[in-house]
């Protein structure tokens, strides 16, 4: 029996599982890891078949697609907004669904937004609301400690780390350990043998980060016309990363304002 092909999902969807069916929110979720998958193998973004602009539409499409608050019945209570579930009703969803329709697609949703943001910053700089939508995103993957539910509830988990592994998201924690304590203490309470935190992910950005940036400037470079003189289209891409770079730096600085210094009396 072959597997079916899993086409990279081009924007945040949900479904209606009355009438696509359990398999028809699976197809989702399948388009979204697709997109991960194809970030961590580095076959995306290219230049033929998902472009930067189809990314872009992509990374917009999550921050709007963002649930709001979800009741999860009463022995559950309330869980804070934040979550990619992709069914249309995610209230009141079996144990079982909330793991695969609701947690699942927020993993992948964030270990995308995450390895954007670290990987293609002047494309996330593009995008408004992505760090705010990460923030909270965070915070709701936080809600079942990673854990799935019933016997599979600890290989649920370690295949939950493995996504967020995939999205760098421990070392954009380890940079910013602020930005999310509550994951924070997650990763941190994970036993070593099941995930290789600090030295994987230091390693990973060292010898990865760039590499990634030279690629990306090259494919930038690559799809746009041809100039007689290339330097001069090499020095506008330049300036219009320095633009773009000071830019996110403006908007991470008010997201989160460096704390004002306390006003001294005796200057008075």
């Amino acid at each position: 029996m072959t597997r079916d092909l899993v086409l990279p999902a081009r924007r945040f969807e949900v479904g209606d599982v009355a009438e696509i069916g359990t398999s028809g929110l699976a197809r989702l979720v399948a388009g979204m890891q697709a997109v991960l998958e194809g970030l961590e193998a580095r076959r995306l973004p290219d230049d033929r078949d998902y472009t930067c602009d189809d990314l872009h539409a992509y990374l917009r499409s999550l921050v709007a697609g963002q649930r709001g608050e979800l009741s999860l019945g009463e022995r559950c209570g309330h869980v804070v907004a934040g979550s990619w579930g992709v069914n249309v009703d995610c209230d009141g969803m079996p144990g079982d669904c909330r793991v695969d329709f609701v947690f699942f697609p927020t993993y992948l949703a964030v270990a995308t937004l995450s390895r954007c943001l670290l990987q293609f910053p002047l494309l996330a700089a593009s995008v408004d609301g992505l760090v705010p939508a990460l923030r909270s995103g965070l915070g709701f993957a936080c809600g079942r400690q990673l854990y799935g539910h019933g016997y599979e509830a600890d290989e649920e988990r370690r295949r939950a780390l493995n996504l967020l592994r995939m999205g760098w998201v421990p070392l954009l924690l380890w940079q910013n350990p602020d930005f999310c304590p509550e994951m924070n203490r997650v990763l941190e309470n994970t036993p070593h043998h099941d995930f290789h935190v600090e030295y994987e992910m230091r390693q990973q950005f060292a010898l990865g980060q760039e590499r990634f940036s030279r690629e990306l400037a090259e494919r930038e470079l690559a799809a746009r016309p041809k100039v007689a003189n290339p330097e001069i289209l090499t020095r506008k891409w330049e300036l219009e990363k320095e633009r773009t770079t000071e830019e996110f730096a403006k908007q991470m600085e008010q997201l989160d304002p460096k704390p004002e210094p306390p006003d001294d009396p005796e200057g008075e």
